[in-house]
């Protein structure tokens, strides 16, 4: 997407930067969030940690051979630990004292099989988080990635543009269930839809439900009834910034655990297996559906103000919505996006 001084590539809020299952304790793995490089972390005793990439001693850059010992983040360089606050809590042997500059922290969720990390130009306190949800009946997430041309508005933007659904992804029968609405930084709408069975052609086509909860730019959660095959599937959505051009674009998917009732498929394989098996296949077709976006979002431009279609969907509203996350929001914005 080509930039555009409407833009701002840095919007404020809550921002995966890997799936919980793939950071076991003792991880140490560098990204690029906001423009500059951070570390990600996780202790012996499973807490989740973002930090400034340098050491603020001389500055060693702690994802380049930088360890986790117990609760704390070792330097590469001199051998300085810090702990959960960015305190400096144990000194090299032989040196006989600590720094006393702290590492930058970041605010981090832990949250429904993410990691996710709080980024704001201003440097504000968080002001939303979103919810847990019950993941106990659910199977492990199947997570996609790509890094792309692209910015977090822009693909969140597609959860209100119904027009494209027919278009890009070849769904028919689109309608909207529930108009889009928003309540701060969430907003929700559901759709339902057609498209040809994934699995077998010759099968009945699945008809899907699709309720969005979106909470800011970079966290959409897409809960999806195949009522026609008596499965509920989860998929989310998670934008994030890294250079100011590109985004790194995670997918995931879970599905709800079978049970008995449904019959002929646990009785031909168990309820475990199938589970995930359908959740595997249902995390290819996600990411399928995702692919298809990539030639629009990487060539694209920001239109603003955009010349809407009847059919468009509430993209107008989105807009509104989206402009309390930038560094010149105002309360007015704010109040604007929960009206």
């Amino acid at each position: 997407m080509t930039q555009s001084p409407d833009l701002s590539p840095f919007p404020a809020g809550w921002y995966a930067l890997a799936a919980t299952d793939d950071v076991p304790p003792g991880t140490v793995l560098t990204r690029t969030f906001f423009g500059r490089e951070v570390v990600l972390y996780r202790t012996m005793g499973g807490d989740v940690r973002v930090v400034d990439a340098h050491c603020p001693h001389l500055g060693a850059h702690l994802g380049k051979g930088g360890t986790v010992r117990g609760e704390h983040l070792r330097c590469p360089f001199h051998g300085f630990e810090f702990d959960g606050t960015g305190r400096c809590a144990q000194a090299y042997e032989g040196q006989k004292g600590t720094i006393k500059s702290r590492l930058e922290t970041l605010p981090v969720l832990n949250r429904n099989g993410w990691i996710l990390v709080w980024g704001d130009t201003d440097r504000r306190t968080p002001w939303f988080e979103p919810p847990e949800v019950d993941t106990s009946d659910w199977s492990a997430l199947t997570v996609h990635e790509w890094r792309l041309r692209s910015h977090p508005q822009e693909t969140t933007e597609n959860s209100v543009d119904t027009g494209h659904f027919t278009e890009v992804h070849g769904y028919t029968s689109v309608s909207t269930v529930s108009e889009m609405t928003a309540d701060g930084a969430h907003l929700t709408a559901t759709y339902q839809m057609v498209r040809p069975n994934p699995f077998l052609r010759w099968l009945a086509p699945i008809r899907n439900r699709f309720k969005v909860t979106v909470w800011g730019l970079g966290y959409s959660q897409v809960d999806i009834s195949v009522e026609n095959y008596g499965l509920q599937m989860r998929m989310f959505v998670m934008p994030q910034p890294t250079d100011g051009e590109h985004i790194v674009l995670r997918v995931g998917m879970s599905t709800r655990n079978l049970r008995s009732t449904h019959g002929a498929w646990t009785q031909a394989v168990p309820a475990g297996l199938l589970t995930a098996l359908i959740n595997r296949q249902a995390g290819l077709e996600a990411a399928s559906d995702v692919a298809d976006d990539f030639d629009v979002w990487n060539h694209k431009i920001y239109v603003a103000p955009p010349s809407l279609a009847r059919g468009d969907g509430p993209i107008g509203r989105y807009r509104v919505y989206c402009r309390q996350f930038y560094d010149n929001a105002s309360n007015e914005d704010r109040r604007a996006a929960a009206s």
